[in-house]
């Protein structure tokens, strides 16, 4: 086995973790998402004044019952696909996550989620374009970073596939699966003291 191939039979079981931003309107302000990042939450609709007990319930219940808008739908089934890919129905996760970002364009946990599910199906080319678009829509998101990486390696791009194991490193330190992605990066690019040191890292 060659040093990269040899790393991919030792991780190959091992998946990122779905952690991302969370889903985002399009029609959300930069402020909202703010706001959101700082973990405050935005004040809810006020009771007009002088609304009697039986009036704010009727309302309340009113509220409940509308219909989800399609954001919320997108980010309903998205959870519905989180579901699935834990017990590795990755197909179906596939099929759900497409559905989520046809509801909303702009759902970059959905567009990472459905790379790693097309990592796990070995569509590595798709991941590599949905991780993509998931970091046009959240920057820097060390999750879609790992994605991507993931898949570039799997492609022979390794070179690339360091670069995002790198830059993801440099958001989130501590994640071990970053340096799994660096070790076999390293490893493809024949850097075997490199790739194990960054295991040697993740295993820490």
């Amino acid at each position: 086995f060659t040093p990269a191939v040899a790393l991919y039979k030792l991780i190959e079981n091992r998946a990122p973790a779905l952690n991302m931003p969370e889903v985002m309107d399009g029609n959300q302000t930069s402020g909202d998402r703010g706001a959101q990042a700082g973990g405050v939450e935005a004040a809810g609709p006020q009771a007009p004044a002088r609304m009697s007990p039986a009036e704010i319930a009727a309302q309340a219940q009113r509220q409940a019952s509308a219909p989800l808008s399609a954001v919320q739908r997108s980010a309903a089934i998205t959870q519905q696909a989180a579901a699935a890919m834990a017990v590795h129905d990755f197909s179906k996760a596939q099929e759900l996550l497409s559905q989520a970002v046809a509801l909303n364009g702009r759902n970059a946990e959905a567009y990472n989620a459905r790379a790693i599910a097309e990592n796990k199906l070995g569509k590595y080319s798709d991941a590599i374009h949905d991780a993509s678009f998931a970091l046009g829509l959240a920057p820097g998101s060390a999750a879609a970073l790992q994605t991507r990486s993931w898949a570039l390696a799997q492609t022979g791009q390794y070179k690339e596939a360091l670069g995002d194991a790198n830059y993801s490193l440099e958001r989130d330190p501590g994640n071990a699966y970053a340096f799994y992605n660096r070790a076999f990066a390293l490893a493809g690019l024949q850097d075997r003291d490199g790739a194990l040191g960054s295991l040697k890292k993740a295993a820490d």
